[in-house]
This record gives C-alpha cells, structure tokens and sequence, in this order.
C-alpha cells in the first residue's frame, strides 16, 4: 500500500490529457450498482462558483471518491488498459491544513494520512496502521499528480468532508481524523 501511495504523488491523473486510451466504466452499469458516476461534461454541483473548473475524481460513493490513477509504461508493456482507482476520504481543512485518508478497500487497518498547508507545496504522508503511524515522509506536490488532483479539489471546494455525510459516523474509526495518532515515531 505504502508503494501506491508514494506513486500517487508523482502519477499523472490529468483527466483531460492522460486517459483517452483508457476505457471508460460504463455509467450505467454503475448507475445500476448504486454508485454515482459524475459527468465529465457537466461541472460539479458542489462547486459554488461558476466557472470553476470540474472536479478531477472518477467517482463518489459512501462518502469516498475514486481517482484514477494512470497507465505507467511498464502497464502498457505488460498489456494492462485499466488500473484500480485510489480511493480517498476528505477529513476536512482545520487550522489551514487540508487532510484525506486514502484507503485500502482490503485492508481496512491500514491507511494513508496525507496533510497539506495552503498554498499545498508540500504534504506530509504517514501510513498509519491500526491507528498508529508508522512512518511520516514529506514530499513535494507535483502538478497534476494523483494526490495533486485530490488537494486540487479540496482546496477548491469540490470535496464534502467524510465525517459530515450521511451515515459515516458507523462507517469505522478511520472517518475521523481524531481517531488516528499522529504523533512522529
């Protein structure tokens, strides 16, 4: 998990750009699942201003979103035309930090904590297990990396907070940022 987390920050997930030789889920077989699948043609009805450009993730469901991460060219060697979306929760900006969990659907007891200060220049990631860190790196953000993409929305407005949607209270202990210790080891 640690592997894909670092390689978020230097992965390209520009939607626009870098995944028009990926092929699309189809919306309505996700619709049909329960999932909502945002329009890429259509902005963000959580973006207060018009104008703003539309959100960077691929889908939103029980209070995570999905980014899709893209092809490196060892998966394109190896014949591989999709990758598994990193799921993220947004845990909300307090004190001028923006913070997300980015989960692992298999492994519930492990987790990546990433915070960023605006102007979001660096972010610290620390993999927590079982509510304890256990390492804390901090690295530089790179335009138009997958965690980039993710603090891009945060920080434009596009992301509701994970502990204020419906039902997350029973969603486990890592939907709220005060379960997990973050002190350095």
């Amino acid at each position: 998990m640690l592997c894909l987390m670092i390689a978020a920050f230097g992965g390209c997930s520009d939607a626009k750009n870098d995944r028009t030789d990926i092929p699309a889920t189809s919306p309505s077989a996700e619709a049909a699942a329960g999932n909502e699948v945002p329009s890429p043609a259509s902005s963000d009805a959580a973006c207060p201003e018009a104008g703003v450009s539309s959100h960077q993730y691929v889908l939103r469901q029980d209070g995570a979103y999905g980014y899709e991460p893209a092809l490196s060219e060892d998966d394109i060697r190896a014949g591989k035309a999709v990758k598994a979306l990193v799921m993220m929760r947004y845990v909300g900006f307090r004190d001028g930090t923006h913070a997300l969990l980015i989960v692992d659907e298999d492994d519930p007891g492990v987790v990546g904590r990433v915070t960023c200060a605006v102007p979001c220049e660096f972010a610290k990631f620390q993999t927590v297990v079982d509510g304890k860190v256990t390492s804390t790196e901090t690295l530089r953000m790179t335009p138009g990396s997958l965690v980039g993409s993710m603090f891009e929305d945060a920080i434009a407005g596009r992301l509701v907070p994970y502990r204020k949607t419906a039902g997350s209270r029973q969603r486990g202990k890592v939907a709220k940022s005060d379960d997990v210790d973050t002190r350095d080891e």
